[in-house]
């Protein structure tokens, strides 16, 4: 028999409340229990309420969304914190921009790498889905869940609630005191969600329904089997016993013997489980004797909460109170631990605190066993058009030396008014040892100065300007005073163009001034202009740019020991010609079809000599000698030093382009100067003139065998000495992101030193299980490893362990480090130990996080 009863919907709201604790639903009454949603990332959408994120009865998944400082990782000599995204990014500054081959025109020292504020997150992460990876893979690797016990699958589309409820039964009976029962195969169905049951009765006067025997409910993304459901209509209350469900979307399944719908939407699981294992038997289970949902705090609790492996447990809490929906929550985030050989055994316990929906904070007891106690916190906002965050870090006794020691930093970005913008970046350590000791990152145990910067800056058309202030505090005890860099208390930068005045005719000015200060060395003003005309001229296979600059620099300076003047300027014109030619033809290369280019390129430049021995030394370096470096038109970074050129660049370059999809599968180019007058002009103070007639030679290839194999070469050779000054030679394979093949070799021979390095680095599966991790960088000069590091993962469908150790040095001076860093991860559940995604970000070319995918290192 089939008939239609509209009146049945709210069993699927108690079943989907009873028995998914991720579901929080919004006590909307406006809003139809029908109106329910599951989309593709996990969350439910109802009718007339904004998403609600879900979340399980366990802790949040993988890493924690939560801001603050991030818990410690044996990354090293000390734990690593990652650095959260910039809120905005900043627009290119007005000064020069980098050169290739070299600094930053306008950079003094190396620095610490900023940290800028990220928007505010909620304090609790859902456990996500993911799109299939390369090949089909499934990133998540988690284990396959079938639908709920029975032939009864549930629906692979989305549902449409307005469509009629249809009923079909073996059986239908009706009595006078308004009850129906509906026996035998029982089934409800409404688009894709489905009910079935062995008996279904229906008490109209009490407004009271309830099934029983084999009860089976399913629709996309979500199954559930129990033994009884119970459901008052007009109270919206209801229970559900010995219920299991399971969640295809996420790979997890769970168990309740009874599942109670309450007033006010508010669910309690008794004797709940969850897992991503098979249910059969699953090697890991967080189980809880009660759990309460409440929507309407946004908030569960869970009482004695224990999760077991291989069936040992491994951790258990009496009380547990966690949010259920996208809201920021107060409370404690996932706990690590890690231990290294600066550091000993190290643990952190982050508790994030909701202050405002525009800030909050975090704070983090961390107990190192070498060292002692230290908190660190972090507050953050985010505002209309403003972000930034505050970091301290406290140590009030370090054991290992009995010292305090500390860390401050503020970081801001903003834009106030159309145009407008600020960028403020405040540095401090109490020692130099601090980050070698105590580090936040890998990289942070090599840095040598901190920056503290602020910047104000207009952005318009055609002109912008900045104003900055900028000091430095040098880390690196190693360096002398004179080695330290200048403090800019101020620099004002301005760079601007007109459009095409006349045909292609183009404009530039580049103006500059800046206060230098020094604790040793001399200090002053400089001022710095740059007008500039070119006339870019093109055709189909050829093109020519003449360009003219002046370059004019003033200095007024303060010389204690009396060597520079007070003093003194330079005026120099800068005169170029750019042209090249391009030819073209057809290739037929390993069964494809591509185009072969030839690029010759002639570049001159004139500057006259000029004696700049009168001017110090401000911000200006040599830069390396490159490819790139042929077409610059100084051979010096900064604006302390122009120098003098009468040359001729000649340099070509052939390309193979794909012509079914355009790109560049090989690119060569060799090049060199030849020099029609001696250099006078050097960086230091009667430095000898440079009379060779030719330059190095140079030259560069880049080679992409498909589009897993990528090969690229560079050299730097001596035509006088037939000896090779500089060499790089780079393998790298990666046919998707969990097979990565790095071999790499570096040469570079200075006056001073000779730098000789080996680099190779791998990340592997053998097979579903088993994957291995390494690299290895040698320094054949000293012979000396300077960074090693070995491990493996296991990992089954619904758990992995992970084990690396590293072995390292911080200084060639100084004895090796050794580090072990050890993780155990529940997949859809959480991860336990160190982060050893940052050790691989920073050896492995290639490597990056994906944090909705589990299988990530």
């Amino acid at each position: 028999m089939n008939t239609t009863k509209p009146g049945l919907s709210p069993i699927t709201i108690s079943i989907l409340l009873a028995c998914y604790p991720g579901l929080a639903l919004q006590a909307a009454e406006a809003a139809s229990p029908w109106d329910c949603r599951q989309e593709a990332g996990g969350k439910w959408v109802c009718a007339g309420a904004e998403p609600a994120m879900p979340a399980a009865m366990p802790a949040p998944a993988a890493t924690p969304a939560p801001p603050g400082p991030s818990t410690p990782s044996a990354t090293g000599a000390a734990p690593a914190r990652e650095r959260p995204a910039p809120a905005r990014e900043p627009a290119p500054e007005p000064a020069a921009r980098p050169s290739a081959g070299g600094r930053d025109e306008g950079a003094a020292a190396p620095a610490v790498a900023r940290r800028t504020p990220p928007p505010l997150r909620p304090a609790s992460t859902a456990v996500a889905t993911a799109d299939a990876g390369p090949g089909g893979r499934d990133p998540w690797a988690l284990c396959a869940v079938s639908s709920a016990p029975g032939t009864f699958r549930p629906g692979s589309a989305a549902s449409t609630s307005d469509l009629p409820i249809e009923v079909s039964a073996d059986r239908v009976r009706s009595t006078q005191d308004g009850e129906d029962r509906l026996e035998g195969e029982v089934r409800l169905t409404q688009g894709d969600r489905h009910l079935q049951a062995s008996q279904v009765t229906v008490w109209r006067a009490e407004n009271r329904f309830e099934a029983e025997g084999g009860v089976r409910y399913s629709e996309p993304g979500f199954a559930v089997a129990a033994e009884r459901a119970r459901l008052r209509l007009d109270e919206r209350t209801g229970e559900l016993e010995q219920a299991s469900y399971e969640l295809p979307g996420l790979h997890a399944s769970g168990r309740a013997e009874r599942a109670e719908l309450r007033s006010g939407d508010v669910v309690v699981l008794k004797e709940a489980t969850y897992t991503t294992c098979d249910p059969g038997r699953p090697d890991w289970e967080l189980s809880a004797g009660e759990v309460k949902l409440d929507p309407a705090t946004g908030r569960g609790e869970a009482r004695q909460v224990k999760v077991d492996f291989k069936d040992v447990p491994i951790f258990y809490w009496p009380y547990l109170s966690f949010p259920i929906d996208d809201k920021r929550h107060t409370g404690f985030l996932v706990p690590t631990f890690g231990t290294s050989e600066a550091t000993g055994l190290d643990l952190s316990v982050p508790y994030y605190i909701n202050l405002a929906p525009s800030y909050d904070a975090t704070l983090t007891p961390r107990l190192m066993s070498r060292r002692g106690l230290q908190v660190q916190g972090e507050f953050r906002y985010l505002l209309e058009g403003q972000g930034g965050q505050v970091t301290a870090e406290v140590l009030p006794h370090d054991n290992e030396f009995g010292d305090h020691r500390e860390l401050l930093s503020y970081q801001h970005q903003g834009v106030f008014a159309p145009g407008w913008s600020t960028d403020v970046d405040l540095n401090y350590v109490s020692d130099e040892q601090y980050f070698r000791d105590l580090g936040n990152g890998i990289n942070l145990t090599s840095t040598t100065h901190l920056d503290r910067r602020a910047d104000l800056r207009y952005d318009s058309t055609y002109w912008s300007v900045l104003g900055r202030a900028q000091s430095f505090q040098t880390v690196d005890e190693t360096l002398g005073p004179d080695e330290r860099p200048y403090d800019r208390m101020p620099q004002l930068l301005f760079r601007g163009a007109l459009p095409e005045i006349a045909g292609t005719l183009r404009t530039s000015l580049r103006a500059e001034y800046t206060r230098f200060d020094h604790e040793s060395l001399v200090t002053g003003q400089r001022v710095d202009l740059e007008p500039g005309l070119s006339l870019p001229l093109a055709g189909a296979a050829w093109f020519l740019t003449p360009s003219a600059k002046y370059r004019y620099t003033g200095y007024s300076l303060d010389d204690p020991d009396g060597v520079y003047p007070d003093s003194t300027t330079r005026a120099l014109p800068v005169l170029s010609l750019d042209g090249g030619l391009f030819f073209e033809r057809p290739l037929a290369w390993d069964g494809g079809d591509y185009t072969q280019t030839l690029e010759p390129r002639l570049y001159y430049l004139y500057v006259p000599n000029e004696n700049q021995d009168d001017i110090p030394v401000f911000d200006s370096a040599a830069l390396d000698f490159s490819f790139e470096q042929l077409f610059r038109d100084n051979r010096f970074s900064g604006r302390d030093r122009v120098g003098d050129a009468n040359q001729l660049t000649l340099a070509l370059t052939s390309r193979v382009l794909d012509n079914a999809d355009g790109r560049e599968r090989l690119r060569a180019g060799l090049g060199s100067v030849f020099y029609f007058s001696d250099r006078e002009v050097g960086l230091e103070t009667g430095a000898p003139a440079e009379d060779s007639g030719t330059s190095d030679l140079v030259g560069e290839v880049d080679y992409r065998l498909s589009d897993a194999w990528y090969a690229r070469g560079g050299l730097q050779w001596n035509t006088d000495e037939n000896d090779m000054r500089r060499g790089t030679l780079q393998f790298h394979y990666q046919p998707d992101n969990r097979r990565i093949l790095n071999l790499a070799y570096r040469l570079r021979k200075d006056i001073d030193e000779t730098l000789e390095q080996t680099d190779a680095s791998l990340l592997w599966p053998l097979n579903p299980n088993w994957s291995v991790v390494g690299r290895w960088n040698y320094s054949i000069e000293d012979r000396r490893t300077l960074d090693a590091f070995a491990g493996f993962e296991y990992g089954s469908c619904c758990w992995a362990l992970r084990l690396v150790a590293r072995h390292y040095v911080n200084d060639l001076d100084e004895e090796s480090n050794n580090a072990l860093y050890l993780q155990l991860e529940l997949k859809g559940l959480t991860r336990v130990g160190n982060s050893i995604s940052n050790l691989l970000e920073h050896g492995i070319l290639g490597y990056s996080v994906n944090p909705d995918d589990p299988t990530t290192w």
